[in-house]
């Protein structure tokens, strides 16, 4: 597929965070069904943000941390990934998780709630 030589990804709206992660999602009895090949599938990318309907207050917190856990997992298998952003917002709530690998890794996660997940 032509697509995964791209650099960049910016999908916010068209494509949920979790059906790109599908891959890597946390299953009853499996961590993770690795689907993504040791990062060949997308080892060009370098930038990707995307957003999740699972980003709401409305959602249980292990459902956002199943999320988390899943871009964590595709994060290290991307290796020229540099930034990748997770978001969502309506009215009344906005949510956003960034990973930035550089010198020092970081991830921040900011929300209109109180999140609290356990893997942060």
């Amino acid at each position: 597929m032509s697509s995964r030589r791209l650099e960049s990804v910016s999908a916010s709206f068209l494509l949920d965070a979790q059906d790109f992660f599908h891959g890597l999602w946390p299953t009853p009895g499996k961590k993770f069904l690795n689907r993504l090949n040791k990062g060949k599938d997308w080892g060009h990318l370098k930038t990707l943000a995307l957003t999740s309907r699972l980003l709401h207050p409305g959602v249980p917190n292990v459902e956002i941390e199943k999320l988390l856990r899943a871009a964590g997992a595709t994060a290290a298998l991307m290796p020229k990934l540099e930034v990748m952003e997770l978001w969502n917002a309506g009215q009344g709530h906005a949510c956003y998780f960034r990973f930035e690998r550089d010198e020092t890794p970081t991830i921040t996660l900011q929300g209109t709630w109180d999140l609290k997940p356990a893997l942060i």
